[in-house]
């Protein structure tokens, strides 16, 4: 299910870029298969070139070894926690005191029993869909587009959004490695973890989706979110070709564009081809 924040749909996607974009390797069979296939992967994170992806390390919350502030928390959350007993104020004392004294002798271990992981488990058990709303970064077409041989598939953002591939949502760039609680929210405990990433990343400016427990799973795209096809600047043109035919025959409504150097400023720009 696709998680929206925003009070409504419509708020929603007025937060977002009309377009969002994938970088692709044409000589990688399973890049090709985006558009002959319309098969998408969300990868494993590990294999990403960034090693905190999804696998932060342990920032802990002040407040998790102090035992007045921890019971505080945790008499707030009982009543949803623990609807079994919400009627009941001594079972909710009673459970309250004996989560406190779980949290004190092993924060690791109630943190695995509530939440199903160990925080350092996420890029084990996430796949991840990566994406951008700018098809022209230059150190993204050297980076991830072969080093501009190869393309740039564009989506329709509400479109694609809708194909319910996970939770979608914008990437947050930090400068310091955010602080976890044991007590955390779940749905605001995965946001962290899943959702930030350095600000040396921030020219990516990336959305993302994300599918729990299945990494390196594949999806088939509804063709109807096929939006734009930039084509890199150094692409060979058999492969260019290759492209247009298969754009021409199954996604006629999708524009091509090839990618040029710029003449006055260090920059890309798009040509429209067909």
């Amino acid at each position: 299910m696709v998680t929206y924040f925003p009070s409504t749909e419509a708020d929603f996607f007025a937060t977002m870029p009309l377009s969002l974009y994938k970088y692709r390797v044409w000589t990688n069979p399973n890049h090709r298969r985006l558009l002959t296939d319309l098969e998408i992967f969300f990868p494993d994170p590990k294999k990403f070139n960034d090693p905190y992806d999804c696998g932060l390390p342990l920032r802990h919350d002040q407040d998790d070894s102090d035992p007045i502030k921890i019971k505080n928390k945790l008499e707030q959350l009982a009543p949803y926690k623990f609807q079994h007993i919400k009627n009941d104020p001594f079972a909710l004392q009673e459970e309250v005191t004996k989560q406190l004294l779980y949290i004190m002798q092993d924060p690791e271990g109630y943190f695995h029993d509530n939440y199903g992981f160990k925080r350092n488990d996420l890029s084990s058990i996430y796949g991840v869909l990566s994406l951008t709303p700018h098809p022209a970064n230059f150190l993204m077409w050297s980076h991830y587009a072969d080093r501009h041989k190869g393309f740039v598939i564009g989506f329709d953002t509400e479109k694609l959004v809708k194909q319910n591939f996970g939770k979608f949502a914008k990437v947050h760039y930090s400068d310091e490695i955010p602080v976890i609680s044991v007590l955390e929210m779940n749905h605001e405990l995965m946001h962290k973890l899943v959702y930030t990433k350095a600000c040396f990343w921030k020219y990516e400016d990336e959305y993302r989706f994300t599918t729990v427990l299945s990494r390196n799973a594949k999806a088939i795209v509804d063709p109807v979110a096929f939006k734009t096809v930039h084509l890199g600047f150094d692409m060979p043109q058999t492969e260019k070709f290759a492209i247009l035919d298969i754009i021409k025959e199954k996604y006629p409504q999708v524009r091509v564009f090839e990618m040029t150097l710029g003449k006055e400023k260090f920059e890309l720009i798009p040509m429209q081809i067909f």
